[in-house]
């Protein structure tokens, strides 16, 4: 390791190592200050043994490409001149609020409070899918998917995607990174191929089910620890826990997977039963976060448990706890899509346009504080709103008025077209 307190330069630039955030198999990852202007940055420094001029080789092409996403830590300069010829990269910093995925997983494999809420679960399944939809498209592949890629906001559900230091061009560049044991294609644990866009659809799709399953989706090697069990367990005989009709034991870990649509567990059951061996079958990421995005949409929470339910759902009371839960409410109609709005309902720019992008919020939903009865939309967008009743003459609503939501409204925005039915 790099002590604490050293100094480095990178393009005439100096910056100082503070301390340390994260230490794993290839290196430390620091927090690090650019002295000049005081911005406070990641550094992540390769140990010698991981060096290699093929790692510097990656990095140097990743800091060139530049990043598909702003979710995306991405590799921003390297930095040379460490002990026995090692460097590192400098990357943004992890805001503060974000933690790292695999500890939300874990407290709700062990049904504790302070778990994700299943609203912000689901947004998250939708960022992390987009956000592969981003690299994809780009000609990049992953290689590592896996829980520890990941950081997540827990009162929101924005996600970050972290060590991309591995990635490389599809079906060009090379790695010795075949990815995580339990997260691998069938095909690269039986050894016949390296990780590449098909294999990352395989560990994407394993991710997006632990999230909503609170499980992984294969049947478990035997406890035994004998590596050749792990072997069968997903590459040679992988088996999915839910197929020919099996189900999920009534734990709260596994409460999202009640409310999940018929689509989703449909996309579910090809990528763990055929695409386990014709991976040209495996769903992609464009329509998992599409399908990801109906079920948030249509995800409400139990006031009295939190447990999630469907909106609209045929059954009055909450199938947990038995409460009763509120009627549906009004809908947001954009274009085709229709968008339930309930006390907190956030609508963003991936709702107006598919363009990905959960974290531009375009208005939030309001409960009046003295009329529970009444609903309010805020106008969290950059632009003014147009609003128009019948009989009434249009209001403008700049940025930050609450509009009264009632059936037969229209919203005009730059753009885009909304109505409340």
């Amino acid at each position: 390791m790099v002590a604490v307190g050293t100094t480095f330069t990178g393009d005439g630039v100096r910056y100082r190592l503070d301390s340390v955030l994260g230490v794993g198999g290839q290196g430390s990852v620091y927090g690090a200050t650019r002295i000049d202007t005081g911005e406070v940055l990641a550094l992540k420094w390769y140990n010698p043994s991981a060096t290699s001029q093929q790692q510097f080789a990656t990095i140097a092409d990743l800091v060139e490409r530049g990043s598909p996403h702003r979710r995306f830590l991405w590799p921003m300069g390297i930095i040379t001149g460490g002990p026995d010829g090692s460097f590192g990269y400098l990357m943004a910093a992890r805001p503060d609020g974000f933690v790292e995925l695999r500890h939300h997983l874990n407290s709700r494999a062990a049904d504790v409070d302070g778990a994700l809420s299943p609203v912000a679960n689901l947004r998250a399944s939708v960022e992390i899918a987009d956000s592969f939809v981003r690299l994809h498209t780009a000609g990049l592949c992953y290689r590592d998917i896996n829980l520890g890629n990941f950081f997540i906001d827990p009162s929101s559900g924005a996600v970050l995607v972290c060590d991309n230091d591995n990635i490389g061009i599809d079906g060009v560049s090379s790695s010795n990174v075949l990815g995580t044991r339990s997260f691998m294609a069938p095909e690269i644990v039986r050894g016949e191929c390296r990780p590449n866009q098909d294999t990352d659809l395989h560990s994407l799709a394993v991710l997006l089910f632990m999230l909503l399953a609170g499980r992984h989706p294969l049947r478990p090697p035997d406890p035994s620890g004998d590596p050749r069990a792990e072997a069968d367990a997903y590459g040679w005989s992988p088996q999915y826990l839910l197929a020919d009709g099996a189900a999920l034991p009534a734990i709260r870990a596994a409460d999202l997977w009640c409310g999940t649509t018929e689509a989703v567990r449909r996309a579910f059951l090809s990528t763990f039963t055929r695409a386990l061996h014709e991976p040209g079958h495996r769903t992609h990421p464009a329509s998992w976060s599409a399908m990801m995005l109906e079920q948030w949409d249509g995800t409400a929470e139990c006031a009295a448990c939190r447990t999630p339910g469907r909106v609209g759902s045929s059954s009055p009371t909450c199938w947990r706890c038995g409460a009763l839960l509120a009627p549906p409410g009004p809908v947001l109609v954009i274009g085709r899509r229709a968008v339930p709005l309930a006390d907190g309902k956030v609508v963003t720019s991936h709702h107006l346009h598919l363009d990905g992008l959960t974290d531009v919020e375009f208005a939030v939903a309001l409960r009046h504080p003295h009329d529970p009865a009444r609903l309010g939309l805020m106008n969290r967008s950059a632009s003014p709103w147009t609003i128009r009743r019948p009989g009434v003459e249009p209001v403008i609503a700049p940025p930050g008025t609450v509009v009264d939501v009632r059936p037969g409204i229209a919203i005009d925005s730059p753009g885009v077209e909304l109505a409340i039915r």
